[in-house]
């Protein structure tokens, strides 16, 4: 008894510490702070706290009390990073009645697609919706055929295509009228994303199982049109050099 009672008490010991090891305030706030400004991310914080508590319910995989507190731990950690992302971007997602194995999964997965990804996603967005869109796109600015800027020269010797000048002449004008429109989910999950990826997979699941029943792309498309507008000229060029890459340019 006296050994049981002492093992009891090192384990507990061993556990406190171990939990107090565990940054969980600070990431949590990392995060807070990436959810509201998605282009400035770097770390992949929820990664560095998965990796660390399955490393602990590894080494300590016999012992039920840690196995359980850690995975309390993760439970809480991912509910704390779906209600960001929820109310960041109009969700709706419903979790209530998932295990805890689900909830971390599920998660994981939506801050590295929403915050990770989320220069990559609105910038093959606006490619792929002006490739699919382009004669739509260029019928706003057919008054422009005339026009002699430098640039509308330099593309008209490129190319014949009224539509691609058009388009690449007015390219600002063009992205900010997409973010403006309204997209559904599965629009923008068909464009922004190979099917490859496995995260824009697990998404599309949740949306088509009705899980994520929110129109988010509204908020998460103008978050750029709202806060970024230096960064809107990065993805400009980045969406400029693939349109001209695309024609032969």
């Amino acid at each position: 008894m006296i050994m049981n009672d002492e093992y009891e008490i090192l384990n507990t010991i061993d556990l406190d510490m171990m939990l107090s090891d565990l940054p969980i305030d600070l990431m949590k706030e990392n995060i807070r702070y990436q959810v509201e400004n998605p282009l400035g991310v770097g770390s992949d914080y929820s990664t560095i706290i998965m990796d660390k508590c399955n490393t602990i319910i590894k080494e300590y995989a016999q012992v039920e009390d840690v196995v359980n507190e850690i995975e309390q731990t993760l439970d809480e950690f991912y509910r704390f990073i779906i209600n960001l992302l929820d109310e960041k971007f109009n969700l709706d997602i419903d979790y209530e009645n998932m295990s805890t194995k689900e909830i971390i999964q599920i998660g994981h997965v939506l801050y590295k697609f929403f915050i990770l990804r989320y220069r990559k996603n609105v910038s093959k967005f606006i490619y792929k919706f002006i490739v699919k869109n382009k004669k739509k796109l260029a019928a706003n600015y057919t008054n422009d055929d005339k026009r002699k800027d430098v640039v509308t020269v330099v593309l008209k010797k490129k190319t014949k295509n009224k539509d691609e000048i058009r388009i690449l002449s007015n390219l600002p004008l063009v992205i900010k009228e997409i973010l403006s429109l309204s997209h559904d989910p599965e629009e923008f999950m068909d464009m922004c994303c190979g099917n490859d990826l496995y995260e824009a997979e697990v998404v599309k699941e949740l949306i088509s199982d009705f899980v994520i029943s929110g129109n988010f792309t509204d908020r998460y498309l103008s978050l750029i049109l709202d806060q970024y507008n230096d960064v809107l000229d990065e993805i400009q060029i980045e969406v400029k050099i693939k349109l001209m890459k695309r024609i032969g340019i």
